[in-house]
């Protein structure tokens, strides 16, 4: 009796075991899958809101319209990449202790993609000035800074029950 007892407690502490779930390493990537659909839809919405806020400060033309949203995209597309380049040199070195030699290249590298930045506003500023008339482009300038204003107002005040 107590053999058949004691295979019993093997058996069903061997069954709780098996069935624990998957590894720290699995859950953290479910997690992060998760974490990362949610940021993507989030960053659609905005996205979605920020190109209506332009549109209506805008009031764009059909054929302005046409023109510009191209253009707009296009520009956006290569500076996300600029950005997603300056998020994982600022996280290099803010997650390790860099030497001297390392720390100067990684400043120099974040120094570079900030010029990228301006060049790509001034190459830009150049295409849109053949699309938009002098007035809307200064709009369209004034609006995307009003636009990151309202957001960042929109995070600092606080939820109201």
């Amino acid at each position: 009796m107590k053999k058949i007892f004691a295979l019993l407690i093997v058996a069903v502490c061997g069954m709780q075991l098996y069935a624990q779930p998957a590894s720290t390493g699995m859950r953290k990537r479910v997690i992060r899958a998760e974490n990362d659909s949610l940021r993507e839809a989030r960053n659609e919405r905005m996205q979605a809101r920020k190109v209506g806020y332009i549109t209506m400060q805008l009031n764009l033309t059909l054929q302005e319209a046409q023109a510009f949203w191209p253009l707009y995209n296009e520009l956006w597309g290569r500076r996300d990449k600029l950005f997603a380049e300056r998020r994982a040199l600022i996280r290099r070195a803010g997650n390790s202790s860099l030497d001297g030699k390392t720390s100067a290249q990684v400043s120099q590298l974040l120094l570079d993609n900030m010029q990228e930045d301006v060049k790509l506003s001034e190459e830009y500023h150049q295409k849109f000035s053949t699309v938009l008339s002098a007035q809307k482009l200064l709009q369209y300038y004034v609006a995307e800074e009003t636009f990151k204003l309202e957001l960042l107002n929109g995070l600092r005040k606080p939820d109201k029950p």
